[in-house]
């Protein structure tokens, strides 16, 4: 049982100047993004009557293993979201996934470029979402299909561009430094190149997002909507309909 007692023994720990120090070099190793947070929080958390907030929850993250479906309705559309695990062992399950996509949606954590793989603390985080981005972009099934690249915890990455360098993932960087606005864009250009080398000509609906922030989350899918809404009013227009209403599949990395 997570008691009080744990929690004190905890929260003791995580002051520790030797744990802080480790802390301070997790771009290392793999370590779950939300940890200080929990730390921070661990002595509310282990209360007896400890309820879970909104944030304690929206701060969780639960590993995608297989491939989980959400199907909702807002009225005239459907949806169906089609969530794939990232990890390396778990896309060869894709395969199952590429039929009758409406949309791709390609999600990047921003602070990846100064962090390591789960799988393996050897490859880069940002270097390795680039080559799956590739992947995913060169497939002919999806040369028609809209990307929309979903640029990730922006907040997080506004604070580690403040201590590590851009360079030691893209050394050819040679904008400022400590600089979160012009790092981003060079790194959706980095992307974007990637799309132009394998889809010439081919739009990247780019989006920065703090997923863990609601209204942040809210504003992104509002404006995913419009594009998806938009693409369906057009291919309906070239058949000459404008009677029946599809389900709109969109696959989330």
């Amino acid at each position: 049982d997570f008691t009080r007692e744990l929690a004190k023994n905890i929260a003791s720990l995580w002051k520790d100047s030797g744990v802080q120090a480790s802390y301070e070099k997790r771009h290392n190793y793999w370590l779950l993004d939300a940890a200080a947070y929990y730390f921070n929080e661990v002595l509310r958390i282990g209360e007896p009557n400890y309820e879970p907030t909104e944030e304690d929850i929206i701060m969780t993250r639960i590993r995608t293993t297989g491939i989980e479906c959400t199907d909702f309705q807002e009225p005239p559309y459907n949806y169906s979201i089609v969530d794939v695990g990232g990890q390396r062992n778990e896309r060869r399950k894709w395969i199952h996934c590429f039929e009758n996509v409406t949309a791709i949606v390609f999600l990047v954590g921003l602070n990846g470029y100064s962090q390591c793989l789960f799988e393996d603390t050897s490859i880069n985080r940002m270097k390795e979402s680039l080559k799956l981005f590739k992947q995913v972009a060169s497939n002919p099934i999806f040369r028609e299909t809209p990307i929309f690249l979903l640029m990730n915890k922006n907040d997080l990455f506004e604070a580690s561009i403040l201590k590590h360098s851009l360079k030691q993932c893209f050394p050819n960087y040679n904008g400022p430094e400590r600089s979160s606005s012009d790092a981003l864009k060079f790194i959706e250009g980095q992307f974007q190149g990637v799309l132009d080398s394998v889809c010439p000509g081919k739009k990247m609906h780019a989006k920065v997002v703090s997923a863990s922030i609601r209204e942040d989350t809210k504003r992104v899918w509002v404006e995913m909507k419009a594009v998806l809404h938009a693409q369906y009013l057009s291919s309906e227009k070239s058949k000459g309909s404008s009677k029946s209403i599809p389900s709109s599949q969109v696959k989330m990395k």
